[in-house]
């Protein structure tokens, strides 16, 4: 199966604030930036046709979804399907520090998710209690493990649905509407990219790209060593 994955469009983003599931508006620019995603995505389509669009709830990628789903030039591979919500598309969650300033989120805990992150959940314990030397599960937020895991068992859903498929029909083709923490996601199961290496990799507003699906991965590999990272 392949599957084309497009970033959301430009948004209006508040500066030196903790923001991953806030739900933002869209740029004014979004009128501009619409046609271009369009026209990359048939590029890549190929006259290909498309089985299933999928989107994060939020709605800077449910209107690019909505839009692309209705948009006549895409008649040829979309036929008009509405696109599903799934919430294994959703950013990074930050749990009770989405929104805040960093500056004013407690520096001792967010030093500790920071050097800890692949398996430290973010935001604020649920109960009191002190941290360890082991990496801190107790967030209310995600860790890049629990990141990485709900976007694999999105792929191996895909795979698995796409094989379903093929005995009836030949579509093979999924798009998906998501965000950058996603797509990082996806270089990391997909293409093997070391985790190190992932916040190198440009994912600018509107980018679209083609994965191929060829296997349903069973998790992440977190044993590179990582200074820091930032979902967007």
């Amino acid at each position: 199966m392949q599957v084309i994955v497009i970033r959301h469009t430009a948004v209006e983003r508040p500066d030196g604030c903790c923001i991953g599931r806030s739900d933002l508006p869209l740029s004014s620019t979004y009128a501009v930036e619409y046609p271009q995603v369009r026209d990359s995505v048939i590029q890549l389509l190929g006259g290909r046709m498309v089985s299933r669009v999928l989107t994060s709830p939020l709605s800077r990628c449910s209107r690019l979804a909505a839009d692309l789903s209705q948009d006549p030039a895409l008649a040829f591979a979309l036929s008009g399907q509405a696109a599903e919500s799934d919430e294994r598309l959703l950013e990074f969650n930050y749990g009770s520090w989405e929104g805040q300033n960093w500056d004013d989120i407690d520096p001792t805990r967010l030093r500790y998710w920071m050097e800890n992150w692949r398996l430290a959940r973010a935001g604020e314990p649920a109960g009191s209690g002190t941290d360890t030397g082991e990496p801190d599960r107790k967030g209310d937020g995600e860790s890049l493990e629990d990141m990485l895991f709900r976007v694999a068992d999105l792929c191996r859903d895909l795979h698995r649905k796409a094989g379903e498929a093929s005995a009836t029909h030949d579509r093979n083709m999924a798009v998906l509407i998501t965000h950058a923490g996603v797509i990082r996601c996806l270089h990391h199961l997909l293409r093997r990219v070391p985790v190190s290496d992932l916040f190198s990799i440009d994912i600018s507003y509107g980018a679209v790209a083609e994965f191929s699906l060829s296997f349903a991965p069973v998790g992440p590999q977190l044993h590179e060593g990582v200074d820091h990272a930032a979902c967007e």
